[in-house]
């Protein structure tokens, strides 16, 4: 039981540090890159930009609201 709850604790631990990771990636791309405008030539292409920019930004603001300054 004692080794069960060990492993445990260190899964929760790597899935915890995975989340810090990925919102400090996404803060540096959130604030080190522009918000995708309309020039791209295909609408389907910016659709998807935007949408993964979004989903970035979302990710970035889930610790810190106010991600990009």
């Amino acid at each position: 039981m004692a080794l069960f709850i060990h492993q445990l604790s260190q899964a929760v631990g790597d899935i915890v540090q995975i989340i810090l990771d990925l919102h400090v990636l996404a803060l540096l791309i959130v604030n080190f890159t522009e918000t995708p405008r309309r020039t791209l030539a295909d609408s389907q292409r910016y659709t998807f930009v935007k949408r993964l920019y979004r989903f970035i930004e979302l990710l970035a603001g889930f610790i810190t609201p106010l991600a990009k300054k």
